[in-house]
């Protein structure tokens, strides 16, 4: 987000720490990508000092699933029918979805490899056959997810 506020610019970035760099590291490494931009602008260009939530700098932990457990296990499964993929298998999302939020939850949404995706785009969009497909899975996810009793 680029911001200009009383004649001065201000730049916000929000990116992903990846799974198995911890958080000491991660900030090692903006901490050095930090002090060369400094350095490179001739010290023009620095980090804010703000604290995290009010423009500081913020390192969350990566939203990790267990990707063999009953509810990746059962999405993949409707996936795999729905979309005639049988040998598709989950893929980890840049995004900060809201399934970060929730103990075990993950994202199950409508992005299909090699579809162009304009989610949050100011042409958001979907083709009909996605919508189509993407209906029939969420609605295939609900009746077995919450009315199927889990096999014992």
């Amino acid at each position: 987000m680029l911001r200009v506020k009383d004649g001065k610019v201000g730049l916000g970035i929000n990116m992903r720490r990846p799974q198995g760099r911890d958080a000491a590291a991660f900030n090692a490494s903006l901490d050095e990508a930090a002090a060369r931009l400094a350095k490179d602008s001739g010290g023009r260009v620095k980090e804010s000092q703000a604290k995290p939530g009010e423009g500081g700098r913020y390192v969350g932990d990566p939203h990790v699933a267990d990707t063999s457990g009953p509810l990746v296990t059962t999405l993949l499964g409707i996936y795999q029918r729905q979309r005639g993929a049988p040998e598709a298998r989950p893929v980890s999302v840049r995004g900060g979805t809201y399934a970060r939020l929730f103990p075990r939850a993950v994202d199950f949404g409508p992005a299909f490899p090699g579809d162009l995706y304009t989610g949050h785009a100011p042409d958001e969009s979907i083709s009909l056959d996605n919508l189509d497909v993407t209906t029939r899975m969420v609605a295939e996810a609900l009746h077995t997810l919450a009315l199927v009793p889990p096999a014992k």
